[in-house]
């Protein structure tokens, strides 16, 4: 017997639900289409969810809606290739991560939205990025825009090259702790950050007249003193808003050198109190 077209009426979570079901595509069923009737009732249901999802709808948008009715199952990539109508559809899942904060996991056959309500912070970020992107300033500016609309959170490479639209991020990052005095951690400063992340630290620059020790120096006086400060002990804490600072022993208003033995690493607290 030749099973009924699905109705109208069911809604596209149902028709979703069931062509994943006929089709054996969620994690836990059998991948085997076992006989001729659910071989037929998977078509059906399949090519009916596909024309109804595209219907006014973006390629990513039924993605989302195939991912959430199977959620948490697993669904694979050929169904999502095939109801969506698109062959980049691996694109719009990354905009679905990146752009939209949804928690897709990607598995060794498909992916999994594992949970249905996307993560607010992560949009937010992205609208914020993108807002700066889009401003007709100079790429060191927008630069700086973000570090600072993000202060004390962890900016990576690739967020300041989106923002920028050129390459080189640590290369920009490098010129403006150098040339803007912007207090910019990174893994060579704070041994909790990976390669490619940074953070700023305070919204104000570092006084010019301080800027006397370059990066390779004050990376290998913070190596020396063991990434903490010679005071008081403490380390770089993002969460307290401590940062270390390397300090001149003796002033160079008093004659004191740039020579590694006139240098030691202060925290902020300690070298402000100094």
């Amino acid at each position: 017997m030749t099973p009924a077209e699905p109705p109208d009426d069911l809604s596209l979570a149902e028709l979703a639900t069931k062509a994943i079901a006929a089709l054996g595509l969620v994690s836990g069923t059998d991948s085997v289409l076992r006989n001729q009737q659910r071989v037929v009732e998977a078509a059906i249901a399949t090519e009916e969810l596909a024309r109804r999802l595209r219907h006014g709808r973006s390629g990513r948008d039924v993605i989302l809606e195939i991912l959430k009715a199977a959620s948490p199952g697993e669904i694979s990539a050929d169904f999502l290739r095939h109801t969506s109508g698109i062959q980049e559809f691996a694109r719009r899942i990354r905009e679905l991560r990146v752009e939209f904060g949804y928690d897709v996991e990607t598995t060794r056959s498909g992916y999994r939205l594992l949970s249905t309500n996307p993560d607010s912070a992560v949009a937010e970020k992205w609208a914020l990025m993108n807002e700066i992107r889009r401003r007709s300033t100079s790429a060191m500016q927008r630069i700086e825009a973000l570090f600072h609309a993000r202060l004390g959170e962890i900016i990576t490479t690739r967020d300041i090259e989106y923002v920028s639209k050129i390459s080189s991020g640590p290369r920009r990052v490098r010129e403006m702790r150098t040339e803007n005095g912007l207090r910019i951690e990174s893994h060579k400063d704070n041994p909790d950050l990976r390669p490619g992340e940074y953070v700023l630290l305070d919204p104000e620059p570092i006084p010019a007249s301080e800027r006397t020790v370059d990066a390779s120096q004050r990376e290998r006086i913070l190596e020396r003193d063991g990434h903490a400060c010679v005071l008081c002990g403490r380390g770089p804490d993002r969460k307290n808003r401590i940062w270390l600072e390397v300090d001149h022993i003796t002033p160079l208003a008093d004659g004191g050198g740039n020579d590694d033995a006139n240098l030691r690493t202060l925290c902020n607290e300690c070298h402000r109190a100094r």
